[in-house]
């Protein structure tokens, strides 16, 4: 019976491997388990954050075409203050050519005083001579 019995001995074990290889099976399955549950864990975030990531890209797409927007805005703001300064340099450009004319005008205005004073010196002379060929006449026919 030892034939027997070493079939008994093999058979007891390989039960006790197979139940040694069961119980690390079962440690195993345990672990592609939760390996399995964390890579799920991992996917839902990565998802997660992919949407995360197309929200910001959105955002910034819109934030960028709101900047392009005022950078116009400011090209725009900027071309109307050079139109104005060309505007304000014409406007100082004609008080210039007023202020030249009134300087002429004043000028003119002074030469004519100068003409009515010696107008009035002529007329005084001539008020003077008038007098004098008056008391002329009335001498000359005194003495007819």
């Amino acid at each position: 019976m030892k034939n027997e019995d070493r079939i008994v001995e093999l058979l007891a074990e390989s039960l006790r491997k197979l139940d040694q290889h069961s119980g690390l099976l079962g440690k195993v399955v345990d672990v592609l388990i939760t390996f399995g549950n964390s890579f799920n864990k991992l996917t839902g975030t990565l998802g997660d954050m992919s949407s995360t990531l197309i929200s910001i890209d959105g955002r910034l797409e819109s934030m960028d075409g709101r900047l392009g927007s005022m950078d116009g805005r400011l090209e725009s703001m900027d071309g109307r203050l050079g139109s104005m300064d060309r505007r304000l340099g014409d406007m100082d450009d004609k008080l210039g050519s007023m202020d030249n004319r009134l300087s002429s005008m004043d000028h003119n205005m002074s030469l004519q005083y100068g003409l009515l004073q010696n107008i009035d010196g002529k007329v005084d002379v001539l008020k003077e001579h008038e007098k004098r060929i008056s008391r002329l006449e009335e001498k000359v026919f005194k003495n007819k």
